[in-house]
């Protein structure tokens, strides 16, 4: 993309290339939205001078997530930039100045920004004091599956709620077509996430689809374990008697998807129930156990 053509890329995977993702060249504006752009050879985004608007895009496994050579000051907003092979972001030349606000780095195996003047490679500390920008982080953005190109939020993803809303070029929808702006950490105020992908939180429904309790009926005399699997983060679960007397409560905090209920031998065969909640405050799971001795 070159003077006088500057395109809209919104929504799109680009990946896979043998040389540059996207190139931005010679004092082009482009506008890059929702996309993921992933393993291409070299640079995710090639900028050579050239000013292109940068938001809200998933940048992973390239070489360098962002290269900015001749005069390039990209606006770089609300992107996820992780496990590129080299830079998260690199000046390729003197007088490049890349706009970096409210982005999260993670794990760019040669740094997270380089610098062409001092010939450093800086932190996202530096960045966001010296280097005079604001909000960007360092942490793992907490994909559903990376390995299955499932670049949405989990729940308890860092991304989740921190952008910046008022940025220019932010879209109404995601790379899915979900609305954003969206509350996903459910504090009263609607704040863009980080990424190609608005969290929309878990709807009930999907909740109680993908919770697994079994075995289901249970017999103790074959197992007195009783396993809750697919589980949110920080989940809570209690089990009642028939008569509601909670008789269990487990905080599920291993770092897994999947709790145990160790039984008492003294448990008497009937009906049980048990409450699933969790801290991203989504309606509770509720269900039926039944154990025969």
């Amino acid at each position: 993309m070159s003077a006088g053509s500057d395109p809209s890329i919104i929504s799109n995977t680009i990946r896979g290339n043998k040389g540059i993702g996207i190139y931005c060249y010679s004092n082009s504006l482009s506008i890059i939205i929702n996309n993921v752009i992933e393993k291409n050879y070299y640079s995710g985004i090639y900028c050579y001078s050239s000013f292109p608007v940068i938001t809200n895009n998933t940048i992973i496994e390239n070489k360098d997530g962002i290269n900015c050579s001749w005069n390039s000051s990209p606006s770089l907003t609300n992107n996820i930039i992780a496990n590129n092979t080299k830079y998260g972001i690199s000046e390729g030349s003197i007088n490049s100045d890349p706009l970096p606000n409210y982005n999260c780095f993670f794990n760019n195996d040669s740094g997270d920004y380089y610098d062409y003047d001092t010939q450093k490679i800086e932190t996202v500390e530096w960045l966001n004091s010296a280097g005079g920008y604001t909000g960007n982080i360092v942490s793992n953005p907490l994909f559903v599956d990376s390995g299955r190109n499932n670049y949405s939020l989990t729940p308890n993803s860092p991304c989740i709620d921190k952008g910046l809303n008022t940025v220019i070029g932010i879209f109404s929808t995601d790379k899915n077509g979900n609305s954003r702006i969206f509350d996903g950490d459910k504090d009263g105020t609607s704040t863009v996430d980080i990424g190609a992908y608005e969290f929309q939180g878990l709807s009930p429904a999907l909740l109680k689809e993908v919770i697994f309790v079994f075995p289901n009926p249970c017999r103790i005399s074959q197992s007195n374990i009783i396993t809750f699997k697919k589980l949110t983060p920080q989940a809570t679960i209690r089990i009642f008697n028939i008569a509601r007397e909670e008789i269990a409560k487990i905080e599920h905090n291993n770092g897994t998807d999947e709790e145990r209920w160790i039984m008492p031998n003294s448990l008497a065969s009937g009906v049980y129930l048990y409450l699933i909640t969790n801290n991203q405050k989504d309606t509770p799971v509720k269900g039926k156990i039944g154990i025969i001795k």
